[in-house]
């Protein structure tokens, strides 16, 4: 129950539940005379349709752009024009289906939906662009230390005052103990028991991580060495078990560094 609850809390999902309803309520594009049931039926399909387009879109090409406004200004526009393409085609199928006579203007219809899709493209792309840490605009430079340098410490402290320990909620990244992408959004388990759901780029993550002690486990998945406790296999594909009873997916490129730190040796869960 609470995957389901889970699921349909996402901001995706709920943008896309809004838009819907906004629709049904709107009737735009002279579907005011349909039935309510029909106008559902209607705005429903081809608007569930197009998110589910349009996130296989981002999750798929997004990540081989890169995170540059070039990149993402490529995507949003590649995304209106391909995608839209096929739209006016979509609606006259679907007005067949529910037994309705009417003639969609291809110009038209493209057009609206092309500008549409561009301003709230845009307005998605700007809100994901990777952002500077709190403080870095103005940062002094460092002062120069005239000490003979010493010892180096074991590990390097993780910092406190990242982006996304801000995000987070958490005084330093050492409280983080995995991380999973999720479309544009990130996954995180922390040490005090939250798994919040934020608004960040899975690389900028990682690259802030980098002073922590783990490991990118897969092109999605980070993970805290001292969250480890244990493994799953499933055939040839390996998950590794964190603190909590969570569990992240090990690709076949990060077995072998996955199995240098002797994770793969703990309690195996066969399956």
């Amino acid at each position: 129950m609470k995957s389901v609850i889970g699921f349909v809390m996402r901001p995706y999902v709920v943008l896309t539940i809004a838009a819907v309803t906004i629709a049904v309520l709107a009737a735009p594009f002279g579907t005011w005379p349909l039935q309510p049931l029909l106008r559902f039926i209607l705005w429903g399909v081809l608007i569930g349709a197009n998110a589910i387009k349009w996130r296989l879109w981002f999750g798929r090409i997004g990540p081989r752009i890169g995170d540059g406004w070039q990149g993402q200004a490529l995507l949003v526009v590649g995304g209106a024009v391909l995608l839209n393409l096929t739209l006016p085609f979509e609606i006259a199928l679907v007005y067949r289906l529910l037994g309705i006579a009417a003639t969609i203007p291809w110009a038209p219809v493209f057009s609206t939906a092309l500008a549409i899709s561009l301003a709230i493209g845009a307005a998605v792309a700007a809100a994901h662009m990777p952002r500077p840490a709190p403080g870095s605009a103005t940062a002094e430079p460092p002062a120069v230390n005239l000490e003979p340098p010493s010892a180096a410490p074991a590990t390097v402290p993780p910092p406190a005052a990242s982006g996304l320990a801000v995000r987070a909620g958490v005084a330093n990244l050492d409280q983080v103990h995995g991380v999973m992408a999720e479309d544009h959004y990130l996954r995180l388990w922390l040490a005090d028991g939250r798994a919040p759901l934020i608004l960040y780029r899975f690389g900028d993550a990682v690259r802030e991580l980098a002073g922590c002690d783990g490991l990118q486990i897969h092109r999605s998945a980070w993970v805290a060495a001292a969250a480890v406790t244990g493994a799953r296999r499933q055939g040839r594909r390996w998950q590794l078990l964190i603190v909590g009873g969570h569990s992240l997916p090990v690709s076949e490129a990060a077995q072998k560094a996955v199995r240098a730190r002797g994770w793969l040796d703990k309690p195996v869960e066969t399956s």
